[in-house]
């Protein structure tokens, strides 16, 4: 099973004590197993435009958001993967879209746009431009 590049999911979340979440961590671990990142430390850079419009929306709870970001399992080596990522919640529905990207491309991708990448590279055409 190939790396997912499209998600649609309904997001619940909670606010726990830590003897909570160890009581449902224990009752869990019949039941799931850790995947390859299940102890790693995630690491999201958030895009906003120089008004805050993407946090003011969410912060307002409206019906539409949407976030873009850059995110890494753990610290990346240069040639490990990062991902691109843009996220909608639509009416409590979360839809997420990535593209995967080398490390070491990601500076000069953010920096020019996608057209940096070699588009052999991407399943979908994509292009996001930086002004």
């Amino acid at each position: 099973m190939g790396l997912k590049r499209v998600f649609k999911r309904r997001e619940y979340k909670y606010l726990l004590s830590a003897e909570e979440y160890i009581t449902i961590r224990k009752l869990l671990m019949g039941h799931m197993s850790e995947d390859q990142y299940g102890l790693t430390t995630i690491l999201s850079l958030y895009f906003d435009t120089p008004q805050y419009y993407f946090i003011n929306q969410s912060m307002k709870k409206v019906p539409y958001k949407s976030k873009f970001r850059v995110r890494s399992y753990g610290t990346p080596l240069m040639d490990e993967p990062a991902f691109l990522e843009l996220k909608k919640k639509i009416q409590g529905v979360v839809y997420k879209r990535r593209l995967q990207i080398p490390y070491d491309a990601l500076e000069n991708t953010l920096q020019t746009g996608l057209n940096c990448l070699d588009h052999q590279q991407l399943v979908s055409r994509v292009c996001l431009k930086t002004r």
